[in-house]
């Protein structure tokens, strides 16, 4: 009976040692948990949402200035082919 009750007193401390510990565990990892909901998440959702505005940016840019270029070459050929086909002007 007086070595079971050593046993008991030795072993004890050990338990109460092990559950402290998976208990800070829990907590650490609940910090970690919290801290990604609230900072990380919504910086990668803002990160996200500025990279979306800059590609739609600079995809609209880059049509506009294919439209501009497009534009330029059609009124320079289609001004030359008035001018050229044209018939010759003659004051009377």
């Amino acid at each position: 009976m007086g070595m079971a009750l050593v046993a008991v007193v030795m072993v004890a401390p050990m338990i109460m040692i092990m559950v402290l510990v998976v208990m800070a565990v829990i907590v650490a990892v609940m910090v970690v948990m919290i801290m990604v909901m609230t900072v990380i998440v919504p910086m990668v959702m803002m990160v996200a949402f500025f990279a979306v505005i800059v590609v739609v940016r600079l995809a609209r840019h880059l049509d506009l200035a294919a439209r501009a270029s497009a534009n330029r070459a059609h009124q320079s050929t289609s001004s030359s082919l008035i001018r050229n086909s044209s018939p010759p002007v003659t004051c009377s």
